[in-house]
């Protein structure tokens, strides 16, 4: 996050704000990138196309990684049940978060828990 604040100063700190709202929001399923960008006061292509500049990946991606690597935290420790998990980082349906968490590290939840478990 230095290495982008410092190439590009004035973008860093006009995505800041969707940046915040991220990590403060990130359990709430309906983010997107309209509400992202009306944060950030500017318009949603303007917006994707400086957060893609900035941060190397898309808003909706960006938000993913950050909700997989959340969860990944829960994962290691004591949980309810997948769904729970899938909840508590903004995803509403099971099937998508396994989904997505398969995609961004390669393993299933579950198997993910099993083996930080070992």
């Amino acid at each position: 996050s230095a290495k982008q604040e410092r190439q590009h100063p004035k973008k860093y700190s006009a995505l800041k704000p969707a940046i915040k709202y991220i990590t403060e929001n990130y359990s709430d399923s309906s983010i997107t990138n309209e509400l992202l960008s009306e944060l950030c006061g500017m318009s949603t292509v303007y917006f994707r196309k400086i957060f893609v500049c900035v941060y190397g990946t898309s808003p909706i991606k960006y938000l993913h990684n950050f909700r997989i690597e959340k969860a990944k935290g829960i994962l290691k420790s004591d949980y309810d049940t997948i769904e729970q998990v899938a909840l508590s980082v903004g995803y509403n349906s099971i099937y998508h978060f396994s989904k997505m968490f398969k995609l961004y590290t390669g393993k299933s939840p579950l198997e993910y828990a099993k083996a930080s478990r070992k």
